[in-house]
């Protein structure tokens, strides 16, 4: 059994992340425990598949972020002052859990100072040499992803994820805030649609070449912590930086069974948000963003051919975390941001489109010359 008093609680739609700390040891953690909803992204409301989540979190977060994320616990009572718990489980097997029950996670806490979007100072990581240790760092993560399964990731569920973020989208452009805005993006749809079709052979030689894989999903700055350390061999030399990776999406195999440029597609348009929020910084965030996707394709040993799909990845991305900023976490200020960003990804998708259109093959026909296709 264990006691934790909590401090602080943070509530959303479908999750509780309650920061506490344990009563006998005073160890500072986190836990994450879900919610019941059901509303078109999160699907919580059975006991046994939020187990699930968790364990599909954990799994994936242990390797990513070692030392960090500590097991799970049964959930016995809660009040707005304490959380009483049973044991730690560090490596849960889920057919000797309790049906039915909720369980939460548990994670060590770590410094406010190291999270990605505290660190974004041009004297910090809000530079050139910083966007090159973020990209290193993830091209390393994507080169030890699992390969997912066969079915996941095809131009078919590729349509119907844009459909489903599309929807969401326009329903956030309904407020009233955002109103005026509508028929500046009533067209974004219309454009991905497009794109999808006119990229159809990049997107399915991609899933037979095996660049869709088991994503972290959620490559923001608020979940992406960077800190310094040395070895206790090497305590006097410069410290290495070191990058974990927290909160992978557990909830959805769509949203994280992804190709990988759609996973750094997230973290380019979330740096891009917070390095162009203040006007006068809008040129150099988008010149640090793109200085971020060529290291990071130059790592993967990805070539120029992939920018029109990153376009595309950034334009779905920036909607989404448009809805996400207006619909669920009831901060309209961000989603204004983010909609900037869907319209300079939109634009350059655009571009492509008619660049490649531009650029379809000469074929010779009884009548004359065409273009192909």
């Amino acid at each position: 059994m264990a006691t934790y008093r909590i401090e602080k609680e943070i509530v959303s739609p479908a999750t509780n992340i309650i920061f506490a700390h344990e009563i006998t040891t005073a160890q500072p953690v986190c836990l994450k425990m879900w919610l019941p909803c059901k509303n078109g992204v999160y699907d919580t409301s059975d006991e046994n598949k939020c187990t699930d989540y968790l364990l599909e979190g954990l799994a994936f977060n242990q390797r990513f972020a070692p030392n960090v994320y500590l097991g799970i616990v049964l959930v016995i009572h809660k009040d707005e002052k304490e959380i009483r718990c049973g044991r730690l489980i560090k490596k849960p097997v889920n057919s000797r859990l309790k049906k039915g029950h909720k369980y939460a996670l548990v994670m060590r806490r770590l410094d406010d100072s190291w999270r990605l979007d505290q660190q974004l100072f041009p004297d910090q990581l809000g530079n050139e040499q910083g966007m090159d240790f973020l990209a290193q760092k993830v091209a390393d993560i994507h080169k030890r992803l699992d390969p997912s399964p066969k079915d996941m990731g095809t131009p078919a569920r590729l349509l119907s994820k844009l459909h489903l973020n599309y929807q969401l989208f326009q329903k956030a452009l309904n407020d009233p805030m955002f109103s005026h805005r509508d028929t500046e993006f009533r067209s974004i749809g219309k454009l991905l649609e497009e794109a999808g079709k006119v990229y159809l052979h990049d997107f399915e030689r991609r899933h037979e070449q095996g660049n869709i894989r088991r994503c972290h999903g959620d490559l923001k700055a608020t979940n992406l912590w960077v800190y310094a350390a040395n070895p206790p061999s090497q305590q006097f030399s410069t410290p290495q930086q070191h990058l974990v990776t927290l909160d992978c999406v557990d909830f959805n195999p769509e949203f994280c069974h992804i190709d990988t440029l759609s996973d750094i597609a997230m973290l380019a348009i979330d740096l891009e948000m917070l390095l162009t929020s203040n006007s006068h910084a809008q040129l150099r965030g988008e010149e640090l963003v793109r200085h971020l996707l060529i290291t990071y394709l130059q790592a993967v040993g990805e070539t120029e051919d992939a920018w029109p799909l990153l376009e595309y990845y950034m334009t779905e991305k920036a909607m989404v975390c448009t809805y996400m900023s207006i619909l669920f976490d009831e901060l309209p200020d961000q989603g204004e941001q983010y909609l900037q960003v869907v319209l300079t990804h939109s634009k350059n998708l655009k571009k492509h489109l008619l660049s490649k259109k531009k650029t379809k093959p000469l074929v010779s026909t009884a009548s004359g010359t065409t273009r192909n296709g």
